[in-house]
C-alpha cells in the first residue's frame, strides 16, 4: 500500500456520494468531534473506519497519514496546522475523535468517551468520580459515554453517579452513542472553536504547504 492510497479510497467515496447528494447540499457536513479519555485498566480504543484520529500531543513536526482502514491520523497540536487543512479533512471525515494525556482537546469536544476497564470493578469507582466531577465543574454540559463496558453496566454506574451527587441529574450520561449524537448535533461548536485555534495560533508553516510529512500507519 503506497503512502497515497488511503487518500484516494477516501476522495472516491466521497466523490461518488457527493455526486448522489449534490442536489441536497453544496458543503460537506461539520465533524463531530468527540474526545476520548481512557481511564486505568481500560481496553484498547475502538475507532470506527473512515474517521479522522488526533493524536493530540507535541511532536517536532506535525504528520499525518492513513491507516489500512482508511482512517486518517493526524499528529501534532492544533497550532502546528493550517485552517486550511482542518478544511480539506472536514470534507474526508465526517466523524473526528480526538486523542490526547491531558484535558486540553476538551475544550473542542462535542462528545466525551470515557473509556472504562470491561471489568467493571469498584476501583474504578474513584477515578470515574473524579473526571465526571471535573466534567461537570469544567465543561458545559456535552453528552458522555461511558464506553468499552456493557450496556447494563453503564446504566448501573449512571444511577451511581446521580444518586451519589457526582453529577446533576439532568446532565447528559448516556451509554449509548447515538442517543449522545442526537443530544449533541444540536449545539455541536467543537469543529469551530478547533478551528478557532488554529487561526489564533497559526502555524508557522503557513506558506510552506508541503511543510507536514505524509506516511502510512500501518
Amino acid at each position: 500500500m503506497d503512502q497515497a492510497s488511503g487518500l484516494r479510497i477516501r476522495m472516491r467515496e466521497r466523490s461518488e456520494t457527493r455526486g448522489q447528494s449534490v442536489k441536497k447540499r453544496s458543503f460537506p457536513p461539520v465533524p463531530l468531534i468527540k474526545v476520548h479519555l481512557r481511564l486505568p485498566g481500560s481496553d484498547a480504543l475502538a475507532i470506527p473506519a473512515n474517521s479522522l484520529v488526533w493524536h493530540w500531543h507535541s511532536v517536532p513536526r506535525a504528520a499525518t497519514g492513513w491507516d489500512l482502514q482508511a482512517r486518517l491520523h493526524v499528529c501534532g497540536r492544533p497550532s502546528q496546522f493550517r485552517a486550511i487543512e482542518l478544511s480539506q479533512w472536514r470534507y474526508l471525515c465526517e466523524e473526528w475523535h480526538l486523542l490526547g494525556k491531558s484535558p486540553e482537546p476538551l475544550a473542542v469536544a462535542d462528545i466525551v468517551v470515557l473509556w472504562l476497564p470491561s471489568s467493571g470493578a469498584p476501583a474504578l469507582l474513584p477515578p470515574l468520580r473524579m473526571w465526571l466531577h471535573w466534567l461537570c465543574r469544567n465543561q458545559p454540559p456535552i453528552p458522555i459515554i461511558l464506553a468499552g463496558i456493557t450496556a447494563a453496566i453503564g446504566r448501573r454506574l449512571t444511577r451511581w453517579a446521580t444518586a451519589a451527587g457526582v453529577i446533576p441529574e439532568d446532565y447528559p450520561l448516556v451509554p449509548q452513542e447515538d442517543e449522545a449524537e442526537r443530544l449533541a448535533l444540536p449545539r455541536q461548536r467543537g469543529y469551530y472553536r478547533l478551528l478557532q485555534m488554529c487561526r489564533d495560533h497559526p502555524a508557522q508553516t503557513e506558506l510552506q504547504p508541503d511543510s507536514t510529512s505524509m506516511e502510512v500507519w500501518r
